[in-house]
């Protein structure tokens, strides 16, 4: 008699060496990442220990009364800087005026004398500048739309210093105009890399705000572009786009993944292998941890 045979299932662990093996190549090369941004990490950290140092002794060869405490160093964590300069997703920030100004950033900070009012009054400065800037938008659109690019830069330079004071950003507003469109196709204009420039720094801030937001410029097809803008030959350019890239990838999981699947994540890649500024290594870092951010991992 001829008896069938059933071969019994492995135990779990051969499952898991099974699973481990099938899957080598991803974990291969998230490995790779991890170790790049290792060593990116701790070459910013060198940099930013040197410039500290540097800073400390300007300040007093400038002013020899300062005492070698005045400067200090601060590190911001994302949550402070989440609850200081915005309150949406820790995984997004905005660039600000300060052009070096990059994603979890070192700053050095001058201790303060100032008396209550006079700090009363810093904080009022940025909501009042918000508000006149409303009032322009209607005249800015009609600019930004122009055929003239003197025209077209001049508003778009306007846009961006809306959406870099630091609190009440207007960018419902800036949304509403109907602007992000023209952006769009100015990111798009290679006749003028300082338009590009402008127009990427822009809706890098809108991206910075919540999901809706963030949809919004996704949804106007400013991803693809900000792609291809990582391998332009323009520095400040292609910052600019990385950033843009960590701003949108920071949002959800359904962004990162939109991000992968268009293809960001090697391009920004090459960026750390390559001979980049101080800067691009530290926006670029900071846009791989979001491509790797949200669970479930990325396959």
């Amino acid at each position: 008699h001829h008896t069938s045979h059933v071969e019994a299932l492995p135990p779990p662990m051969e499952l898991l060496v099974r699973l481990a093996s099938a899957n080598s190549a991803a974990l291969e090369q998230i490995e790779k990442q991890l170790r790049v941004l290792k060593e990116n990490q701790a070459k910013l950290d060198d940099a930013l220990k040197k410039a500290v140092r540097e800073e400390k002794k300007k300040k007093v060869l400038e002013n020899p009364s300062v005492e070698e405490g005045t400067c200090k160093v601060e590190s911001k964590s994302k949550s402070q800087s989440q609850s200081q300069s915005q309150s949406h997703h820790d995984g997004k920030r905005k660039h600000g005026k300060d052009k070096g100004a990059q994603p979890d950033d070192w700053f050095l900070v001058a201790e303060l004398s100032d008396s209550d009012g006079a700090k009363e009054k810093k904080n009022e400065a940025p909501e009042s500048k918000m508000r006149g800037g409303v009032k322009e938008l209607p005249m800015l659109v009609r600019h930004i739309n122009s055929s003239d690019q003197k025209v077209q830069l001049s508003a778009a330079i306007k846009f961006r210093e809306l959406l870099s004071i630091e609190h009440h950003r207007p960018i419902q507003e800036v949304i509403e105009c109907g602007v992000v469109p023209r952006l769009v196709e100015l990111l798009k204009s290679s006749s003028s890399h300082q338009i590009q420039f402008e127009a990427a720094w822009v809706l890098t801030n809108i991206a910075s705000g919540d999901s809706a937001q963030t949809k919004v410029v996704i949804e106007s097809g400013a991803a693809p572009i900000f792609i291809q803008l990582v391998k332009s030959p323009n520095v400040k350019l292609r910052d600019q786009a990385v950033w843009a890239l960590g701003n949108i990838a920071g949002d959800s999981l359904k962004c990162r993944d939109m991000v992968l699947q268009l293809g960001g994540l090697s391009p920004v890649v090459d960026l750390c292998k390559a001979e980049s500024t101080l800067s691009t290594l530290r926006t670029a870092t900071w846009t791989i941890s979001n491509l790797c951010r949200h669970k479930p991992a990325p396959d």
